[in-house]
């Protein structure tokens, strides 16, 4: 959709009363520090299931992910009003979230970077969380 026309659009998809939510979604599919999320071959809410040690079998769904031949990409979109200003301010149910995900992408992608991030609607921000907060987070999940 053009730019000009994705006002018009969205409402004649979700409907007039929706404009908030349009436009909010405008705002962030236009930001330029955002683009790369937005690729083309980008998979769209993606299922997963995976039996992870420790844990049992993780089932969820991925918003976006990003697969090339040297890493996966997967972000998770967040509406949450309060948008932590680092990682480790990240509510721990969705650090929780992205372990359980990267550890499933890891048995599928074992020999590719993984890279977990949450897309924080409320403000346009794109959070990458290390590997070894994931890591921690799993581990403590499964001694639990």
């Amino acid at each position: 959709i053009k730019p000009a026309d994705r006002l018009t659009f969205g409402r004649q998809l979700i409907g007039e009363d929706q404009s908030t939510l349009i436009e909010k979604a405008i705002t962030l599919i236009s930001d330029p520090d955002l683009a790369s999320i937005w690729l083309g071959d980008a998979l769209t809410e993606v299922e997963i299931t995976a039996a992870v040690p420790g844990l049992g079998r993780v089932h969820g769904t991925m918003d976006r992910l990003i697969i090339n031949a040297e890493s996966i990409r997967a972000i998770d979109f967040k509406s949450n009003r309060v948008v932590p200003k680092v990682w480790n301010e990240t509510p721990i149910g969705i650090i929780n979230q992205l372990a359980a995900y990267h550890a499933a992408l890891l048995q599928v992608y074992p020999d590719r970077d993984i890279e977990m991030s949450v897309l924080w609607t409320q403000n346009s921000s794109l959070m990458i969380y290390p590997p070894n907060c994931l890591h921690e987070a799993l581990n403590a999940l499964t001694s639990s």
